[in-house]
């Protein structure tokens, strides 16, 4: 098994700044490439679909890598932030499609859904084989997805992350909702590049996270043998500290790399 390591590096630079502070960074993959092969099993393992052949079906939590090594969708924020929502994020919508769990929000596709607390986050299939969005974490709950297009609501009011996962053999087939996320929350885009502002001068801690793509066990119907769970691994997290100064543009860069034991 492939053994996960981080690394960062800091910079700093001066400019001017109109209003608060930020901080420009970017989040790159270091060494070689990871090699993540794509799951193969039936459409709808365990329920009886008359469809049983095998499958297809690519990790959701590959890192995505860009030509120049830049890492997309990784979640960035500033640790210990307290303060409300500096920019409320728009409803955030679960949506099964092709036997994958992904989250639409702000017209766009995200790693994670970020809410508020008591925000309600709609849940529906885009597929006609059945499929149960399962919550686990911070809320839990089993949402049954029979009919496409027909949509489900669920109100989460509990601080915290929630693992969106399959109840329907789906092993695969991972997302995540941030309930309470800090206002400083962004993502990286396809260069790996992201922004945080409106900070407050002095220290803070950058916060990143990666999904682990390596599953660590599985678990399989006892009368058939079929793969109907999977745990992945724990998400890949990285900290460093700046020191934010007044009227300071503040660079940080995070590097990811993968040693071979």
């Amino acid at each position: 098994m492939q053994i996960l390591m981080v690394c960062c590096w800091l910079a700093l630079a001066q400019s001017a700044e109109v209003k608060g502070e930020k901080v420009l960074g970017r989040v790159v993959w270091q060494g070689e490439m990871p090699v993540v092969g794509p799951f193969r099993a039936p459409n709808s393992p365990g329920v009886g679909q008359s469809d049983s052949g095998l499958k297809t079906w690519r990790n959701p939590l590959a890192p995505q890598i860009g030509a120049d090594k830049g890492l997309a969708g990784v979640l960035v924020w500033v640790d210990g932030d307290k303060s409300k929502r500096t920019k409320k994020s728009g409803p955030a919508r679960v949506v099964v499609a092709e036997n994958q769990i992904s989250i639409e929000q702000d017209g766009a596709m995200v790693p994670v859904g970020l809410l508020n607390l008591g925000d309600s986050v709609t849940v529906e299939s885009r597929q006609s084989s059945l499929f149960t969005v399962r919550g686990r974490g911070a809320a839990t709950f089993a949402l049954p997805l029979v009919e496409p297009n027909k949509q489900v609501t669920r109100k989460l009011d509990r601080a915290g992350w929630v693992e969106l996962s399959s109840g329907s053999g789906q092993y695969w087939a991972r997302s995540w909702l941030w309930v309470g996320a800090p206002g400083s929350a962004a993502f990286t885009d396809k260069g790996g590049n992201f922004r945080l502002d409106g900070l407050a001068t002095g220290k803070q801690t950058i916060v990143a996270r990666l999904p682990n793509w390596v599953i660590q066990k599985f678990e399989r119907d006892q009368e058939t043998g079929e793969l109907l769970e999977a745990t992945f691994g724990e998400p890949l997290m990285e900290t460093v500290e700046v020191d934010l100064k007044a009227q300071a543009e503040n660079r940080a860069e995070l590097r990811y790399r993968v040693n071979k034991p």
